[in-house]
């Protein structure tokens, strides 16, 4: 046993031997990991065998009877269809709060877009093709339509961009309020 090594990784001096890995401390999710790579070769295992592995890792008995009924109720929901997994995410809730809040931000970004072009750019090609049509016809060349075209296509671009400005500068003062 102690003349099997494996090879180093990122942060490794050198190989490690089977013998030094006794003093090594892995994180609980490097324990899973590593675990889960060892079961891979076998297909099942037993209540029993799973009670002493559980022994051998000082978890007490109480956490593993609520691990397995958490899987339970995961494998049921997997069959059953479920879609709603929000309890079983181990991420903290102020990041799904902050999802949520970037979500809400997305959507309410996509309806004043769409606001914008049914109250402001809709009207604006409407009333500009209307006049470049009348001026076409009445003088034959497109003369005087230019003027109101440039006009309020300049009026509507200022818009938008201080609008974003201002956007912006709500969301900084937010953020820095929050501390996000």
């Amino acid at each position: 046993m102690a003349e099997q090594t494996f090879p180093t990784g990122k942060g490794l001096s050198g190989p490690i031997k089977l013998s030094q890995s006794s003093a090594a401390s892995y994180s609980s999710k490097d324990v899973q990991r590593i675990l889960a790579l060892a079961m891979d070769e076998a297909e099942t295992f037993s209540a029993e065998t799973l009670q002493e592995m559980a022994d051998e890792l000082l978890i007490d008995e109480d956490a593993l009877d609520r691990a397995i009924a958490q899987w339970r109720t995961q494998q049921w929901r997997t069959q059953q269809g479920v879609e709603d997994q929000s309890e079983w995410s181990t991420e903290p809730t102020q990041s799904r709060e902050a999802a949520l809040a970037a979500q809400t931000q997305i959507q309410a970004r996509r309806l004043r877009r769409q606001r914008f072009y049914r109250q402001e750019l809709v009207p604006y090609v409407a009333v500009n093709s209307f006049l470049m049509v009348l001026n076409f016809s009445m003088s034959g060349a497109i003369t005087w339509a230019i003027y109101p075209l440039l006009g309020w296509g300049l009026g509507l671009i200022l818009g938008v961009t201080s609008g974003d400005c201002r956007q912006r500068a709500q969301s900084q003062e937010t953020s820095v309020k929050t501390g996000v």
